[in-house]
């Protein structure tokens, strides 16, 4: 029988919590158990808690078994309550999109202009920051940050997923990257010819240290790429 009300996953090792609701609470777990493990859940911050610390270390637990129609309502009271740190968004109205996004934009556009700096104390500049979908301003260097975390706790399998997801992507939609490449390049031939001449030393020194650290292992698997593009570019020819 399905079971319908507020649940938690909490992290026993700092201490952190999620709140969410569901009409099938076994359902939803599972779910949750699935993206975690797939290291794909949408809440980065437990996301990332979870790659940290492991799945042993959260504990899944009922808050509330209420009627269907009050799930969102008391999801609502136990955020306010209990105030989760992994919850992305606190106000489950927004989740379900009774605020409309134009208001949401607006607020989100003042808050950020009267903002100088990140909440880490980044300075909110134009190299710094760029604005998110809701206007919302992001920090480069918090977020390069955060997923710099992401990956530092990825295994070497997941690594090696990643990687190949990544280079399948690109080779599925070489085509269009290429076309887009070309409209760029003509468009700003100039500019890109100074700024190439400009970097060039940079780049090269990047490179350079980059393969210095690699492991054989990296090596091989970047060589085995580099032949592989070359024979599938020179069969294309």
């Amino acid at each position: 029988m399905a079971i319908a009300g507020v649940y938690q996953i909490a992290c026993v090792v700092s201490g952190k919590v999620y709140i969410g609701s569901s009409v099938n609470i076994k359902v939803r777990w599972v779910q949750h158990l699935k993206s975690l493990r797939l290291n794909k859940s949408p809440c980065l911050g437990l996301q990332a808690a979870w790659n940290k610390y492991g799945e042993a270390a959260f504990v899944f637990s009922i808050l509330e078994e209420c009627n269907r129609d009050l799930t969102e309502v008391r999801e609502q009271y136990y955020i306010d309550m209990i105030k989760p740190k992994y919850n992305m968004i606190t106000d489950v109205r927004k989740r379900l999109g009774l605020i409309p996004r134009a208001k949401i934009a607006a607020a989100a556009r003042l808050r950020s202009e009267s903002l100088t700096h990140c909440p880490n104390g980044h300075p909110y500049d134009a190299v710094n920051t760029y604005i998110g979908r809701r206007s919302k301003h992001i920090c480069r260097t918090c977020n390069a940050e955060r997923v710099a975390i992401i990956l530092a706790n990825q295994s070497e399998n997941e690594k090696l997923t990643r990687l190949k997801r990544n280079n399948d992507r690109y080779y599925q939609n070489r085509a269009r990257y290429r076309l887009k490449q070309l409209e760029y390049s003509s468009a700003r031939r100039d500019e890109k010819r100074e700024y190439d001449r400009l970097h060039r030393a940079q780049a090269a020194t990047r490179r350079r240290r980059s393969r210095e650290l690699e492991t054989m292992e990296q090596r091989e698997h970047r060589l085995k790429l580099k032949r592989e593009s070359y024979y599938r570019n020179k069969k294309e020819a």
